[in-house]
């Protein structure tokens, strides 16, 4: 065997022993499992779950509205601490925000249509604008 050969070989062992070794040196994360619902959901699968079970019959129709009720209120609750969670705005901040978008924007004379600030002529109705 010559000496090109012999290259050649160890090259292709050399390569092959990186790809198999690859997940080996580099493991992956593990995999995510799929999001937990929150309380909130869980207690809407509830309710479906006590529909069902009154269609049934394994429930009576005189248990069935207290149960309901109680899973609502527990479906109210979690809903209510779901939301606590998020950062209230205000009406002001809102429009303030609406504001500031609206002074960002200019709108073609012809059509009323919104434009960029450097467009030439407008998309829609092909006006100039400047």
């Amino acid at each position: 065997m010559d000496a090109g050969a012999i290259l050649l070989i160890l090259s292709v062992i050399l390569i092959t022993g990186l790809i198999i070794g690859q997940p080996l040196l580099h493991p992956a994360a593990p995999p995510s499992g799929p999001a937990r619902p929150g309380r909130y959901a869980e207690q809407l699968a509830s309710l479906e779950a006590l529909e069902m079970d009154l269609t049934q019959g394994k429930i009576s129709p005189e248990d069935y509205p207290a149960a309901r009720a109680r899973l609502m209120n527990q479906a109210a609750a979690a809903l209510n601490a779901e939301t606590e969670t998020q950062l209230p705005l205000s009406s002001d901040a809102i429009e303030a925000a609406v504001l500031a978008r609206r002074s960002n924007r200019a709108f073609c004379p012809g059509c009323g249509k919104p434009v960029l600030a450097d467009d030439v002529f407008c998309a829609k109705c092909g006006r100039k604008l400047h």
